[in-house]
């Protein structure tokens, strides 16, 4: 039932309600025409307003019926254009899920892959990893060898030296048995031509003392003094004026002139340094001859 049914129905309603007393007033109150005749044409004209006013708003609910069916029709249009974008939207999003369904499918398989080479990386990450702790087990045993090789390094140098210098003091010997020898012939032969001549003097070679190889450690320096201690004395066959060669690892740093010697320990000058003698360097005895 549209709008304009309810209006015309309302006015008849209306009207009905009007006209109900008018009759009902007809017949029980007597009869006084010329009474009845105004009472009527006033009910007449009342029911005129109102019409009229049914009228004017049947005239004004019909404008706002075709008013509403502009909009309607506006608006259906404008919903119409609507649904239809979103139905293209929807078709739209519809083949991108497509789309991102088959690129979700390839990123598993990727994945997939990528997890296959990832086990792949991990088994070989243990296998380097094994490789390398037996690599640092070699390692470890090389580098306790080459600290083992290098003290016997150090002890066949200091021996080589020591030997060195035996085998200098044994030529210096044998230089002064071959002038006393020439000597001596010199002699012979002058008491042979001319009688006999001035007595022999012989030379008694002095004896050749090795001195022992002493090793131990710088415990602390004074730098601007050129002085270091070391954790060996006169217990270690550390003697007054005695030369240590000073070492850190293969590197020459100095020697270490002993100046005063304790028991247990020694302190001395650093001469002829290469380096600066450091806190924790070796020292060993330098090889030299006692006459």
């Amino acid at each position: 039932m549209d709008i304009l049914t309810k209006i015309c129905v309302v006015v008849l309603v209306v009207l009905n309600l009007l006209a109900v007393p008018v009759f009902l007033k007809g017949i029980l109150v007597p009869e006084n025409y010329k009474f009845m005749y105004e009472q009527a044409q006033e009910q007449s004209d009342a029911n005129a307003l109102t019409a009229t006013s049914a009228k004017r708003d049947y005239q004004s609910a019909t404008e706002e019926k075709l008013t509403l069916q502009k909009v309607l029709q506006a608006s259906e249009a404008k919903y119409r254009e609507q649904i239809l974008d979103l139905t293209n939207q929807l078709e739209s999003e519809q083949l991108k899920s497509g789309d991102l369904g088959a690129k979700f499918a390839s990123i598993n398989l990727q994945m997939v892959d990528l997890n296959s080479n990832y086990q792949r990386y991990i088994d070989r990450a243990k296998l380097f990893s094994d490789r390398i702790s037996q690599q640092q087990s070699m390692i470890d045993r090389l580098t306790s060898e080459s600290v083992d090789l290098y003290d016997q390094l150090m002890q066949k140098t200091a021996d080589y030296e020591r030997i060195g210098l035996i085998a200098k003091g044994l030529r210096e010997q044998i230089s002064e048995l071959q002038e006393t020898v020439d000597e001596q012939a010199r002699q012979i032969e002058g008491m042979r031509v001319g009688g006999p001549g001035v007595p022999t003097v012989t030379r008694t070679p002095q004896p050749i003392k090795a001195e022992p190889i002493i090793n131990g450690t710088i415990t602390a320096v004074i730098t601007d003094d050129n002085l270091a201690s070391i954790n060996i004395g006169s217990a270690n066959g550390v003697k007054r004026g005695m030369e240590m060669v000073v070492m850190r690892g293969s590197e020459f740093v100095g020697y270490l002139r002993i100046e005063e010697v304790d028991l247990t320990t020694s302190a001395g000058i650093i001469v002829e340094k290469i380096l600066a003698p450091a806190q924790g360097d070796k020292v060993v005895t330098k090889t030299s001859l006692y006459r």
